[in-house]
């Protein structure tokens, strides 16, 4: 079996999920590494600013929009969005050195990608501009959108096409294959959204179920607080859930972009015409061969 997959070749979502497993499981531990070098401080940046700011009482969350907390919350809300781009660029490019033989040491990803921080931060304000106006029309329009922008961390950090360019790139490729982009990335948030929702509900069963047992001897008339539900420590478990979920993050981003980047690459080249040209290449060294 070849180390690498043939991307000239019209690939079916079977053989893109089959490939991205088996190249994840080759090279588990880079790409592991490069979405924590950028993940793992953006989260820790944003769980210091949310443990900073502290969680609000019942009665500031009734007047939160009027709370100073509110900043910060926003704070750390810009704070992750930018880790996670760049996260995500970072990930795409250690995944491209590898399909290319090129591979790259952690320092050669954060340079590469560093390099292009402003382009894809003006990139990422085009996106939250469309995103804005999808938010105005409808919930459906945001997800249409999201589907059609899904290439345009590939169109920047692979061929260097910036803003408007990266935009239109993923356009093209997206609406030739829709429903196996959008099959994709469905796949992979039920899949991150079940083992993050297993993570909480263990988290928060045991505190659960004192809080049950606490209702039941208080005579089941009135329901404990979120503060008696969390034994007192609301703050301490939504840092140990963030944290399990940091962990899920960083194991789970690199296989779904692994999926995205091939996919981008096999969507790229048969448009571009190498299925046409290998086959016309084949065609010929038969016809030599008959002769």
């Amino acid at each position: 079996m070849d180390n690498l997959p043939d991307l000239t070749k019209r690939m079916t979502l079977d053989d893109i999920l089959t490939w991205s497993v088996k190249l994840f499981r080759r090279d588990f531990w880079y790409y592991v590494k490069v979405i924590a070098v950028f993940f793992v401080p953006t989260m820790i940046i944003c769980g210091l600013i949310v443990t900073f700011t502290g969680l609000p009482s019942l009665e500031e969350f009734e007047n939160l929009f009027f709370s100073i907390k509110l900043l910060y919350y926003f704070l750390a809300f810009v704070v992750y969005l930018l880790g996670f781009g760049l996260t995500q660029a970072a990930s795409i490019k250690s995944i491209e050195g590898k399909l290319t033989g090129r591979e790259m040491t952690l320092g050669g990803v954060a340079r590469e990608t560093f390099k292009r921080l402003i382009p894809l931060f003006l990139t990422g304000m085009l996106i939250i501009l469309m995103y804005a106006f999808g938010l105005v029309a409808c919930f459906v329009a945001i997800a249409v959108l999201s589907v059609f922008l899904t290439f345009i961390p590939h169109a920047v950090m692979i061929d260097d096409r910036y803003y408007v360019r990266a935009i239109d790139t993923s356009f093209k490729l997206v609406t030739r294959s829709f429903l196996p982009v959008a099959v994709i990335i469905l796949v992979y948030g039920i899949l991150m959204m079940s083992v993050g929702q297993i993570v909480t509900l263990a988290l928060y069963i045991v505190p659960l179920i004192e809080s049950i047992v606490k209702m039941i001897q208080q005579g089941g008339y009135s329901a404990p607080s979120a503060q008696d539900m969390a034994g007192g420590s609301i703050l301490l478990i939504y840092a140990i859930n963030t944290g399990l979920i940091i962990i899920l993050q960083v194991f789970f981003l690199p296989l779904q972009n692994l999926s995205m980047t091939l996919y981008y690459y096999n969507l790229k080249n048969v448009q571009d015409g190498a299925e046409l040209i290998k086959r016309i290449k084949k065609a010929k060294l038969q016809n030599e061969t008959s002769k």
